[in-house]
Parts: structure tokens; C-alpha cells; sequence
């Protein structure tokens, strides 16, 4: 058995798939060019944010608005909405998404 079968979150995973978009050749070219202008985008020894890349280049090809909490990064340490910015990606916040679609609690 390999692991990804025993793993709790991989079964959750498969029960969302209407939740995952499918990679597809758009999305492969804007990752690249992603990847070109921030290759430090993703850590060589944290391997927790290499899909950033891919969230960024998503949002680029289907026109969505990312939302993050992340800080703006540097050119040394770029973060998600220092590529948003370059590459002309709506970016905000989890507050300024809430009032974007102006949801109440």
C-alpha cells in the first residue's frame, strides 16, 4: 500500500474533485513564465509553497482574483502578491475578498 492511500487527506481530496482544477497547457506556459521571473518563488529546501507558481499562473489564464494573506515579498523572497503584481493579478486579502462580495456574518 503506498502512502498516499492510507493518507486522511488524500481520501478527502479525492471526495472534493470538483474542487481541483486539472493542469492544462495554459497553465503549464504561465507557470513556466511565473518560474522565469521568480524562480525563488519556490524554496529549494521548504517544499511547502511550490504551488504558488501555479496558483499565480491560474488565476493569470482563467482571470480570478487570488486571495492571500501573504506579505508582498521581496525580489530575494518574492511571496504570491509580489507575482500577482507583475503579471497583473487581482490580489487581495481574506478581508478584502469578504467585502468584495459583500458577505455578512
Amino acid at each position: 500500500m503506498s502512502w498516499a492511500k492510507a493518507d486522511p487527506l488524500h481520501e478527502w481530496a479525492r471526495a472534493q474533485r470538483g474542487m481541483f482544477v486539472p493542469l492544462d497547457g495554459a497553465q503549464m506556459v504561465a507557470t513556466s513564465k511565473v518560474l522565469r521571473e521568480f524562480p525563488r518563488l519556490v524554496g529549494s529546501l521548504n517544499r511547502r509553497y511550490d504551488a504558488d507558481a501555479f496558483v499565480v499562473a491560474l488565476a493569470e489564464t482563467r482571470g480570478l482574483t487570488v486571495v492571500t494573506e501573504e506579505n508582498h515579498g521581496t525580489r530575494d523572497r518574492p511571496r504570491i502578491p509580489l507575482a500577482c503584481e507583475y503579471f497583473d493579478v487581482p490580489c487581495v486579502d481574506t478581508l478584502a475578498w469578504i467585502r468584495k462580495l459583500r458577505l455578512s456574518f
